[in-house]
């Protein structure tokens, strides 16, 4: 009943959002704090559910490289797709890279 309950709170506040990010107003600096605040919970989230296990598992310095890793990584892809995509090849390149993602999983 309490996951239930959860996923209702969430779900509305969701469907709140969208619908108020459509049509309501908001001042910038309680935007941004939302932002931030928003931004911190999911940090809280990751830390909870996949770094803390890693930890657990691979020990602290096996998980600080492989996230660090991801972080380059993924820096890098996304700095190169930001350079490309401002020509037609760049958004083949996208779409060629969406397609092989999308095929493994």
């Amino acid at each position: 009943m309490l996951v239930f309950a959860i996923i209702l709170v969430v779900s509305g506040a969701l469907i709140i959002g969208a619908l108020w990010g459509l049509y309501g107003y908001m001042p910038d600096w309680i935007q941004g704090n939302l932002l931030a605040l928003a931004g911190g919970a999911l940090v809280i989230s990751v830390v909870l559910e996949m770094i803390q296990p890693a930890i657990g598992e691979s020990g602290l310095w096996t998980t600080v490289a492989f996230t660090v890793l991801g972080a380059v990584v993924f820096t890098g892809i996304d700095y190169l797709i930001d350079e490309k995509c401002k020509t037609k090849a760049g958004q083949v390149c996208l779409l060629l890279l969406r397609l092989m993602v999308s095929q493994k999983t």
